[in-house]
């Protein structure tokens, strides 16, 4: 949740600098974090990939096999890579923040209700943005490759000549900024849902990640087919940061082909490296079979597993039903959000008694600046602008949870920024509730406090 729920939003929401600033260090962690979380994930794969190989003959053959790597790694590349991402990641943070306040600014397209558009649109959107990234990517790259650019701007990701996945984001200031900038200007034409923009960002790290590792994950058959005619592949980009110039798209060929800058010898040495795998895929099938345990011991493991966790959820969820009238009558009542600028009742769902949610029923400034009643104004959804903050809904549907006294997958909807956040519920005690809600990765928490009965509305 942005903030505790309160009757004092402006008509038109416009953050200011102190907001931009107070989330800066969210989008910050954000950034940083998903850097280290999905290069880490990489790293740590392929090292188990290696130590693996080494066991037999044929984990050693397919290693060497996919291995793409042109020219030796310097020693202090690593840490110079991972210094100069975390940089990258810095800029990339303050840009996230830009956006963060254009949309809520009404600048940028960035919505979050999917049914406005559709399901459809959201895969559409996606698919679009990989496009234009790919485009927007393969030009101003190609530009950053032109002799005075490549000094002031680019010249630092070239330093790694036989790149790792730390590689990814290792990028000057300047270079990090244009690549940054594609979002914000997406969302100027293009309405993007905000978890088609992480699943954007998410796609964007892991590829880019694999293209800089010097390993080949991809299947043989994908090298051969579709893939290898259209998508540009770790070969691709491992030559071109061993020769300097040359394969400048991102995710697919056909700018590098229909402008005539994809490296000549590309072409052979992918054939050379798919007929490398399908050797050592030929090798390991003459070589002695290596003894197949039964499978009836897989199915009895699978069984074993399977039982277990299906008893240990229900003694888990056996024991939360004998709390589970004591958690709903615990909850239900009035509370105050966080601040005091408002109370909420919360109850059981009309329709659904298993479910809770809450309604706003006194507000500490019911009127706007206009002197008339507080509207919910900034809903993403422009035909319930008009209805009143006093009276609204903005605890929907929310779950006992194993845990007694906790109550999972529901949504909070805040007035204030127009939001439905996906939420859990805690009771500390009798009379404190805490909530955390998230939108993308971003978490907030929030104390509520139980209304007295002295001091509720008559």
């Amino acid at each position: 949740m942005a903030s505790a729920i309160s009757a004092t939003s402006p008509s038109v929401y416009s953050p200011t600098l102190n907001d931009a600033l107070s989330i800066w260090p969210f989008v910050w962690a954000q950034d940083t974090g998903r850097y280290l979380m999905f290069v880490s994930l990489i790293v740590g794969c392929l090292a188990l990939w290696r130590h693996l190989s080494t066991r037999t003959l044929k984990t050693r053959s397919i290693w060497l096999a996919r291995q793409v790597s042109i020219r030796a790694k310097r020693p202090w590349q690593r840490r110079n890579d991972l210094a100069w991402s975390l940089q990258a990641a810095l800029v990339f943070s303050v840009i996230g923040t830009g956006v963060w306040w254009g949309a809520r600014a009404g600048v940028f397209q960035l919505y979050q209700d999917i049914s406005r558009y559709g399901y459809a649109y959201a895969v559409f959107s996606l698919v679009a943005i990989i496009v234009l990234h790919d485009a927007y990517f393969y030009w101003t790259h190609r530009l950053m490759h032109r002799p005075l650019l490549m000094r002031c701007m680019h010249r630092v990701h070239h330093r790694s000549h036989s790149p790792t996945p730390w590689t990814a984001y290792a990028f000057d200031p300047l270079d990090a900024a244009v690549q940054a900038l594609f979002f914000p200007c997406v969302l100027l034409v293009l309405p993007v849902h905000e978890i088609v923009a992480l699943l954007w960002v998410t796609h964007q790290i892991i590829r880019n990640a694999l293209g800089h590792s010097g390993v080949e994950p991809i299947p043989l058959n994908w090298l051969r087919g579709w893939w290898g005619r259209w998508f540009t592949t770790t070969l691709h980009h491992e030559m071109h940061h061993a020769h300097g110039r040359g394969n400048y798209g991102l995710w697919f060929r056909w700018w590098d082909q229909l402008c005539g800058t994809e490296i000549p010898q590309y072409a052979q040495a992918l054939e050379k490296l798919c007929k490398q795998i399908e050797a050592a895929d030929q090798m390991n099938k003459q070589s002695a079979k290596v003894k197949e345990r039964p499978k009836s011991v897989f199915w009895v493991i699978a069984l074993a597993i399977g039982w277990s966790t299906y008893l240990l959820i229900f003694s888990e969820n056996s024991q939360a039903q004998d709390s589970t009238a004591l958690t709903k009558a615990a909850l239900f009542g009035d509370w105050a959000t966080q601040g005091y600028g408002a109370r909420v009742r919360i109850g059981p769902c009309a329709g659904h008694s298993d479910k809770l949610c809450g309604t706003i029923i006194w507000l500490w400034d019911p009127l706007g600046k206009d002197g008339k009643p507080m509207l919910d104004t900034q809903n993403s959804d422009a035909s319930l602008r008009g209805r009143p903050v006093l009276g609204l809904d903005i605890i929907h549907g929310f779950s006992t949870a194993p845990a007694p006294g906790q109550w999972v997958n529901g949504k909070i909807y805040n007035p204030e920024d127009g939001r439905s956040y996906n939420a859990n519920i805690k009771q500390r005690d009798a009379d404190t509730l805490e909530l955390e809600g998230c939108v993308l990765l971003f978490c907030a928490k929030q104390i509520w406090r139980r209304v007295p009965l002295t001091c509720q509305p008559q």
